[in-house]
């Protein structure tokens, strides 16, 4: 079967990246970068604390130095996070892992959501 067309092209404000793909119904998707994104040191500091995971046994821990937010365990120690958009965040030097920073309604910081390529929610509640 043939892959439906897609190009790249400089059409976004400020000739910004975008990603133009006609899907298989002939509709345009059209993906944009996401703008550059810097948390505040107190949207930061809500999320310290240890978090435990009980499908694979872990007590994770988030913390923060010089403004940069770190999340990891014991014995493979602490990897910094760089925000992609509010409350998520690329866990660097560790592939393609994402993070999500759950919330309550009341917008306390309530547990923590793992994703790569072959996990989908791996949840984390906040101790």
């Amino acid at each position: 079967a043939d892959e439906p067309p897609f190009e790249v092209r400089f059409d976004g404000p400020d000739d910004a990246l975008e990603l133009h793909e006609i899907d298989r119904h002939g509709d345009m998707r059209v993906s944009s970068r996401l703008a550059s994104f810097e948390p505040d040191v107190e949207n930061l500091a809500a999320a310290v604390g240890s978090y435990s995971c009980p499908e694979i046994g872990a007590i994770y821990r988030m913390s923060l130095k010089d403004g940069v937010l770190s999340f990891g365990e014991g014995k493979n120690g602490l990897r910094p996070l760089r925000p992609l958009a509010p409350d998520f965040f690329a866990i660097d030097g560790y592939g393609g892992n994402t993070l999500a920073v759950t919330r309550d309604g009341y917008g306390n910081v309530a547990g923590l959501q793992l994703f790569n390529e072959r996990i989908r929610y791996l949840r984390f509640a906040r101790l």
